[in-house]
């Protein structure tokens, strides 16, 4: 109360100030980083203490003062409830009940905090509004709650990722969609920033994504503005900050020195950045209000229109057919029909249509046309297969799988399948029975293109070239060369590839791992291989491979100087399914998490699974480094660093060795929940960390399951190489393919 009269009182009748802020970035997630980690951080205080004091309080009422009905519900076997208090860690147990417990007892926390906080301002000062705490991204359900029933405005900082390429941010507007529907209060965004490096700053400590020049900054800025002024309960957008961190760093303590001004130390405006804002903050009300052109466009034949569920105005547009482009400026009142020209030849056409308004993405649309017509080249019935690329980057020997269960046409025991392009030219293709899937090659497709080829079958089967992948196995060992790379099991352990190869130079090893929500969090990875299965054809090799992990040692959270905490629990046992699938003469393959079944006979809380990509290229990895980033000189620490959170065109991380120069890493396909971060710790150990979290708690016996566990893994040798890998895997992940009715000649 004392602090809120002192510095609240005198600025009650202040008709400048909006309103106050109760803190910022607190930490709502205890120092263990769980949903429940305050309430781990309550049992480490000194016997007696006030908060500690009201946890007793809580669970003796929760459970009548039964100590043994609370040794059932938590798996503990304590003498009484006294023996909580005199504890300084917390008790080691993960029953769902105990999690329950736990983050019911935040909910009392957050609930507390926000009633004392708000109330002693709104005494203080009436007449101004109460802006939240400054949350650090997110924080546990029941704060965000607690924030929304006290607050008149909910604040959060966050630094977020965009994409430039697809003009696009990443997670945010999803999560707080998500939290509005929880709190239903007006947001605001206090802190958000873009450094760039071209500044002269060395950039290589605190948050935000990192660009190289700050013409890619002042775009990052325009697309992450433009989304906030969009959401109808946005509010308010702090961009941090007015002036440079200095180059020195703020403090040993507080090492920044980053490049977040709009102006630098010499208080000169980064011109790019400055005219991006001034360009578009004028624009706040009309975008907010939905007081600008937003158009829904629609496709037709040599037809396009644009139905504007906005008010009116000067819209660009940008057609393209086949990738043959033209640009006009229109205007678009409520309605507006244009012609375009759609070739009449036989063929496939992909029509992509772009609007912008003011020089922002306001619509976009693709459509694909089949004519019909194309010549027949001696089959009796085919399936229009069309091919499309979505994306803006040429594609070369593009592996296509079309499932058997997608064709119109049945194909019979002793049958073939045909694949031709429009002239008749046959493309080499294989039908897997086993796997239900028809696989071929494509060898070229220009960006925002379709392509027409022709699906029919062939009475009699083909002979099939057996040269596209060479497979050796041998029990649980095994080698599988595609002609680029080469993956070795060759070691009684749990890794799923002992070594990956890309022609020859070693890149590093691949394996599973989980983490365990025990008492302590766990890294836990399997120690055997239980079983590994493959199927062959030449044009896709898959490995179903099944791990399982049985022990005492797991990986332990990493201290400040490098070091693994002690292990004070032990991990429980598991086994997990994963896929590879190699494709012929690429440089990436496919890794698949299928399923974990908990062995163990107690509940495992399954706190995430893993794809762990440890680095060895060259065959040594000291000299590797996460990659995406370049270096820079830190004068407050008198060395040089890795620049952290690089901007990189293609989404996901890996390791470079840039003395070959090589990489190896690993990307998401298609949309992803992975996270990916690859770090090493201040005593040189690699973290590759690429996971998915799962919070869900496993009985015995019981088996979890993700069909969307799947990424690429990719090696690239070479300057250039990682460009042009990233240019080729970009197209694949743009590539979609449709099919049309069967017809008859």
């Amino acid at each position: 109360m004392k602090q809120a009269r002192d510095r609240c009182a005198p600025h009650k009748d202040d008709p400048w100030l909006i309103g106050w802020f109760i803190d910022n970035e607190l930490e709502w997630f205890g120092k263990s980083g769980r949903e429940w980690g305050l309430v781990d951080d309550i049992f480490k205080l000194p016997q007696g203490n006030s908060a500690k004091t009201a946890l007793l309080k809580f669970l003796q009422e929760k459970y009548g003062n039964d100590i043994k009905a609370f040794n059932k519900a938590w798996g503990l076997n304590l003498s009484s409830f006294r023996d909580l208090d005199a504890m300084k860690e917390p008790p080691r147990t993960s029953t769902e009940r105990a999690v329950k417990d736990k983050e019911e007892f935040v909910g009392i926390i957050a609930d507390r905090y926000f009633e004392v906080t708000t109330k002693a301002i709104r005494t203080a000062d009436p007449n101004h509004l109460i802006l939240g705490c400054r949350f650090a991204w997110t924080a546990p359900d029941p704060a965000w709650i607690s924030a929304g029933k006290y607050c008149d405005i909910v604040s959060v900082n966050m630094y977020p990722w965009v994409d430039l390429r697809k003009e696009e941010v990443r997670d945010v507007e999803e999560m707080l969609r998500k939290r509005y529907q929880q709190i239903h209060k007006p947001f605001m965004l206090t802190e958000w920033s873009f450094p760039a490096l071209d500044s002269g700053l060395p950039c290589t400590h605190g948050a935000g994504e990192r660009f190289a020049t700050q013409g890619e900054r002042a775009k990052a800025f325009a697309i992450f503005q433009n989304l906030l002024f969009r959401l109808p309960f946005m509010v308010g957008s702090h961009y941090f900050m007015w002036v440079d961190e200095p180059k020195e760093g703020i403090s040993t303590g507080f090492p920044e020195n980053t490049n977040y001004g709009l102006v630098n130390e010499r208080d000169e405006p980064y011109p790019l950045l400055i005219e991006a804002a001034r360009k578009l903050n004028p624009l706040v009300y009309y975008i907010h209000s939905g007081r600008m052109p937003l158009p829904k466009i629609e496709i037709g034949e040599g037809r396009i229109k644009l139905l504007n569920e906005g008010e009116a105005g000067e819209v660009e547009l940008a057609i393209s057919v086949n990738g043959k482009g033209e640009e006009r400026k229109v205007s678009l009142a409520r309605e507006l029909e244009l012609e375009y020209i759609l070739p009449s030849t036989p063929g496939a056409y992909l029509v992509d249509v772009k609007a912008k308004w003011e020089g922002l993405k306001i619509g976009e649309a693709k459509r694909v046309f089949y004519r019909k017509g194309a010549s027949w080249h001696g089959e009796r019935k085919r399936i229009p297969l069309i091919i499309i690329n979505k994306g803006e980057e040429v594609g070369r020997d593009i592996p296509i799988t079309i499932p058997l269960a997608e064709l119109p046409l049945e194909i019979r025991e002793g049958e073939s399948v045909v694949v031709k392009d429009i002239e008749g030219n046959p493309l080499s293709v294989q039908l897997d029975r086993d796997m239900g899937e028809i696989h071929f090659n494509l060898k070229e497709i220009q960006p925002l293109h379709a392509i027409l080829l022709f699906l029919s079958i062939n009475p009699s089967a083909l002979r099939i070239d057996e040269g596209g992948i060479k497979v050796f196995q041998a029990g649980n060992k095994f080698e599988i060369n595609n002609g680029e790379l080469r993956l070795v099991k060759d070691e009684d352990d749990g890794d799923l590839v002992d070594a990956v190869y890309l022609r020859g130079v070693k890149l590093g090893r691949y394996q599973p791992l989980i983490r365990e929500d025990l008492s302590q969090q766990l890294w836990v990875a399997p120690n055997r291989l239980e079983k590994v299965e493959v199927r062959r054809s030449p044009f896709k090799v898959v490995l179903d491979i099944i791990a399982s992990f049985e022990g005492e040692e797991a990986i332990t959270e990493v201290g400040g100087r490098g070091e693994l905490a002690p292990q004070r629990v032990v991990p429980l046992s598991y086994r997990v399914g994963y896929r590879l699938i190699v494709y012929p003469k690429v440089q990436w393959f496919i890794g698949k998490f299928l399923w974990i079944e908990n062995s163990s006979t107690k509940p495992l809380p399954l706190g995430a699974y893993y794809h762990y990509l440890p680095s060895e290229i060259g065959g040594d990895a000291g000299d590797d480094e996460p990659d995406g980033a370049p270096r820079r000189w830190c004068y407050i620490h008198e060395r040089e660093e890795v620049v952290p959170s690089y901007y990189n065109p293609l989404p996901g991380a890996s390791w470079r060795d840039r003395k070959l120069p090589a990489w190896y890493g690993a990307m998401p396909i298609w949309e992803s929940d992975f996270r990916f971060v690859f770090w090493k710790d201040e005593g040189g150990r690699e973290h590759p960390d690429i996971w998915k979290e799962v919070g869900k708690t496993l009985s015995p016996g019981e088996i979890y399951r993700d069909d969307k566990g799947d990424l690429l893994i990719f090696g690239a040798l070479g300057e250039g190489g990682y460009e042009e890998l990233a240019s080729s895997v970009r197209c694949w992940q743009d590539i979609r393919w449709e099919i049309r009715e069967v017809e008859g000649e």
